[in-house]
């Protein structure tokens, strides 16, 4: 039996709905099984100065103040999830802005709007109340995989406002169907001929809004959330040998390189990340049991026409 990388279990399910109006919930229709889960409300309050306390006259040893108000309600969070095929197209789009479907998925100027249902553990008994976050927007979307590993996907986001509202059982379906992108099922389909195709010991790509976080005007909600530009880094470990080496050389130049790392899933599915690189710094060299591997860094720039990132799927 393989480990399984801290999975919640179904208990600690996480649900989105993709908003026909920003801010408006919807049910939640696509469930993912979380390794970690985050989303909250936090509430920030202000307190009144504490003053002396006058009890008939006579001056009290103990402070005395108005009630805490409210300053604001911080909805947001982060999960973290190892997605099935099917489940690429609503988190790819959510992050790269337009639609949350197709093959295709480019920086946009516009972001969809998605309602989040979590504490998934109260909803095996139907009824149960649970909470309900809406007007999201992603800010954060990080895609991971390393040697006898899944592909892994965090997202990080915020939203408008929190309410608890009674569950229904959630739907397993993708999950029990279809199984994860292995590490092992990762190929370059292009990139520098110095880079192997088959010799990648692990891969980060991270892709970020600069959203704004603080829109809350005169209001204890975030009235909006006005989508920012669009920023991709990343970082992938091969080994270091002669062949991996002019990689150096050719970073020091500071050349700009293509790189296209792409997974397949078990009935040949497809997720290819369309990069356009240049490099963030000197390749680290790193000695690991023994084994000598080189640490590449590297942020994503459009370049012409050629767009910095893009995500293509195929089936």
């Amino acid at each position: 039996m393989g480990e399984n990388d801290g999975v919640l279990g179904f208990n600690s399910g996480f649900g989105i709905g993709l908003e026909t109006e920003e801010g408006t919930p919807v049910d939640a229709d696509m469930w993912f099984e979380a390794e970690s889960n985050s989303w909250v409300e936090k509430t920030e309050l202000h307190e009144s100065d504490a003053v002396a306390h006058f009890v008939s006259g006579v001056v009290s040893v103990e402070d005395d103040s108005a009630s805490a108000v409210p300053v604001k309600h911080d909805v947001g969070g982060g999960v973290a999830v190892i997605p099935r095929f099917a489940h690429l197209p609503r988190l790819l789009g959510l992050m790269f802005g337009g639609t949350c479907s197709g093959l295709e998925y480019t920086p946009a100027a516009t972001q969809t709007s998605f309602t989040v249902e979590t504490d998934k553990g109260a909803e095996i008994e139907s009824g149960k109340s649970v909470e309900q976050h809406a007007g999201n927007k992603v800010s954060k979307l990080t895609l991971s995989s390393e040697q006898n590993k899944p592909l892994k996907i965090a997202v990080e986001g915020i939203g408008r406002s929190m309410t608890m509202i009674a569950g229904t059982a959630p739907d397993w379906s993708a999950w029990s169907s279809d199984p994860p992108m292995m590490h092992d099922g990762l190929t370059l389909v292009s990139g520098p001929d110095e880079i192997p195709s088959g010799g990648i010991y692990d891969i980060e790509v991270e892709i970020s809004r600069d959203n704004e976080d603080d829109h809350y005007c005169n209001s204890t909600t975030r009235v909006a959330i006005p989508t920012g530009r669009l920023h991709a880094t990343g970082k992938l470990t091969v080994p270091y040998n002669d062949t991996t080496a002019p990689m150096k050389t050719k970073i020091k130049a500071g050349t700009r390189f293509g790189l296209r790392p792409q997974w397949v899933g078990q009935d040949d599915e497809t997720l290819d990340l369309v990069m356009s690189c240049k490099a963030t710094g000197e390749p680290k060299e790193i000695s690991d049991a023994g084994a000598q591997k080189l640490e590449i860094a590297f942020k994503c720039v459009r370049t012409g026409a050629t767009h910095a990132i893009e995500a293509v799927l195929g089936s």
